[in-house]
């Protein structure tokens, strides 16, 4: 089984280099690079992914759902597979980002292996999918104040 939150490991860094070009309405001053990554959209995306991915084994190792099934989904579950506008998109009809994920995560996992899509975010709710990513990135967050060495004033 692959570690938790290994693809926001991933991403983090790519958001990372994208955000050290950028040169925002504000630019530093209320979140340096790393910490504006840790925050992004694709840092939500990636939280969201690590938690269909992560409920996908915990279920097969239960027995709740078949490993071969887990090992699809899990598969299916990277960042740089999904269109985050389009997910905004679908968001702004839906009410929350879980919904149009877990579709967009089905389809792709359906195209794999039709029989293992059933068990995409199974028994899960949207509201469970927001709330670990929310506790994910907040965790990752605090890490980065844990560790400030400067305050930038």
């Amino acid at each position: 089984m692959p570690p938790l939150w290994t693809s926001a490991r991933a991403s983090r860094r790519s958001a990372l280099m994208s955000l050290l070009s950028a040169n925002g309405l504000t630019g530093g001053l209320f979140a340096d690079a790393e910490m504006a990554a840790a925050l992004s959209d694709r840092s939500w995306l990636a939280a969201m992914l690590d938690y269909e991915a992560a409920l996908a084994w915990a279920e097969a190792r239960a027995g709740v759902i078949p490993e071969a099934a887990a090992e699809v989904i899990a598969s299916c579950c990277k960042v740089e597979d999904f269109d985050i506008a389009e997910i905004g998109r679908r968001t702004t009809l839906a009410g929350n980002p879980a919904i149009p994920l877990v579709a967009m995560l089905t389809a792709k996992v359906r195209a794999k292996d039709p029989a293992a899509a059933e068990f995409v975010h199974y028994g899960a709710t949207s509201q469970d999918v927001i709330d670990t990513a929310l506790g994910a990135i907040a965790t990752r967050a605090e890490h980065l104040i844990q560790n400030l060495s400067l305050i930038h004033i």
